[in-house]
């Protein structure tokens, strides 16, 4: 038989050949796995733990974030890889102002500062015009008698997605009825819609979410009512006010004999709805059974559809039950479905005897209905009050994350594992997660062979979690605080950071 040797060569070539193809397949996928580059800002002195900031985003090609320093109000601005170009002094606002917002669009930038003069709240805000790099005039938004306040002591603001509407109010109480007071902004802030309603309201038996705003200028917000001071919530209204109508409409939701608790509230503009979920259970004071969600249309508020499901068994908590999850965050899709992403957090009280008191109330002093500003003026850490008869421990566990379709069906349930605990305040733990559009991120501190580490762990469009890698540093003495971290781009994120006694700011890439 005559043999042909050319032919023994090609197939040995194409051997080779495949074989390095699948080598350089499995190195690109190591390389992309650790592909992860950070920069930090430089560290100032001046910029100690104690001081306030909030990162603003990224505007053009340059990352702004805010800070107080030695008693001044400035916006520092830096480059991609986290050098400081500029600074802006923000020498018009008091230094005992009591409340900074800023909003970012895609031309301006407007800071919202509240201050205390004799017996009124001012609320003024100012516009930096990003190609003449100045702030324009202030402008006083609104006014309002001290003893016109909610215990608050301030005015609520509340902005639309699309940064085009504002909403400026304030809440006071009188006898049992609650009386809201608000102003609507154009994106230019010029006043376009006014109004004053009022619901009754008792504030031992009910409690309702921030107020939140619409692309359209609608807002909504929920009210949860018990029957008793010391009993579990088992009503549901969803209040919603049309832009440029005389009054609000109350849209009852039929709990079916359910309570509910850890309540969430979400716009969907893309979709034009609002979304509330929650917590449900059967029976008072027993455990969590399922997720409860709600969905009005916001420009056919006739119609409503909602539904009850059961969670999956691997929600559970170390203590077998769904008590501890806590509602973060709601993302929308353009199907109209949505992903909640939830956390197993809850404190422990450990008194001198050792005997353990579980206290299963939120661990959080925030509010989640006003999805729209991202980090507090304030860092608010939940530290120990000294007391030589206790010890308190912060416990932030497991991330879940379930998906929901638009007909309200539960398509699939999955969680992230973490276990982390603090006795001296919850400020380094929690997460901070990154919407590439195709996927979620999520970025926490774990223990990795003796050093604190930021791990990386995606989840797919499908529900699928992948551990990518930790972002490692070089250095030490670095604490990452994840909680407060911002997306600024679809592959980036900042996050804050102590160096021993100062804050710094770090740019991860992914």
């Amino acid at each position: 038989m005559k043999k042909y040797p050319h032919h023994s060569f090609t197939k040995q070539m194409h051997s080779i050949e495949i074989k390095l193809l699948s080598f350089l397949f499995i190195l690109l996928l190591f390389k992309n796995s650790e592909a992860q580059k950070i920069n930090f800002s430089a560290l100032d002195k001046n910029n100690l733990k104690s001081a306030s900031f909030q990162i603003i985003g990224q505007v053009g090609n340059e990352i702004f974030i805010y800070q107080k320093v030695n008693k001044q109000h400035i916006i520092r601005k830096y480059d991609q890889d986290m050098l400081n170009v500029d600074d802006f002094v923000l020498d018009f606002i008091p230094e005992k102002s009591i409340k900074i917002d800023f909003v970012k669009s895609k031309n301006e930038l407007v800071v919202f500062f509240q201050c205390k003069k004799e017996n009124y709240i001012y609320c003024q805000a100012a516009v930096l015009n990003y190609q003449e790099n100045k702030f324009q005039g202030i402008i006083t938004m609104d006014s309002v008698r001290i003893k016109q306040l909610d215990d608050k002591g301030l005015l609520s603001l509340a902005v639309s997605e699309n940064k085009k509407r504002y909403l400026l109010y304030f809440k006071r109480y009188i006898n049992d009825s609650l009386f809201i007071s608000a102003n609507i902004y154009n994106e230019h802030l010029i006043k376009i819609d006014e109004f004053e309603n009022s619901i009754t309201y008792d504030q031992r038996k009910n409690v309702l979410t921030d107020i939140i705003i619409d692309n359209e200028g609608n807002y909504t917000f929920t009210k949860q009512s018990k029957k008793k001071p010391n009993d579990n919530f088992e009503l549901l209204d969803i209040f919603t006010h049309k832009f440029k109508s005389d009054s609000m409409i109350a849209i009852n939701c039929p709990l079916q004999n359910k309570f509910l608790e850890n309540l969430l509230l979400k716009i969907d503009n893309m979709n034009k709805r609002y979304i509330v979920n929650a917590y449900y259970f059967s029976t008072k004071r027993g455990h969590v059974e399922g997720l409860f969600t709600a969905v009005v249309k916001s420009d056919d508020l006739s119609y409503y559809h909602q539904a009850f499901n059961k969670l999956p068994e691997t929600f559970k908590s170390s203590n077998n039950n769904f008590d501890n999850l806590v509602p973060k965050e709601i993302v929308v899709k353009n199907n109209g479905g949505f992903v909640l992403v939830a956390e197993d957090c809850f404190t422990d009280v450990q008194n001198i005897n050792n005997s353990w008191d579980r206290n299963y109330n939120s661990p959080f002093g925030m509010n989640m209905g006003n999805v729209y500003f991202d980090n507090p003026y304030m860092i608010n850490n939940r530290n120990n009050s000294y007391s030589p008869n206790q010890l308190t421990r912060y416990y932030n566990n497991n991330i879940l994350i379930a998906s929901i379709d638009s007909g309200l069906n539960f398509l699939w349930g999955s969680s992230i594992e973490k276990k982390q605990y603090s006795e001296v305040g919850d400020l380094m733990l929690s997460y901070s997660y990154l919407n590439s559009g195709n996927g979620l991120n999520f970025l926490f501190i774990e223990k990795d062979n003796q050093r604190y580490t930021l791990s990386h762990n995606g989840i797919t469009s499908s529900g699928e979690v992948n551990h990518i890698s930790n972002v490692r540093s070089n250095e030490e003495n670095y604490e990452f605080i994840p909680r407060y971290g911002k997306q600024i781009s679809s592959n980036s994120i900042i996050i804050p950071f102590y160096y021993l006694k100062q804050t710094g700011f770090a740019k991860i890439d992914f």
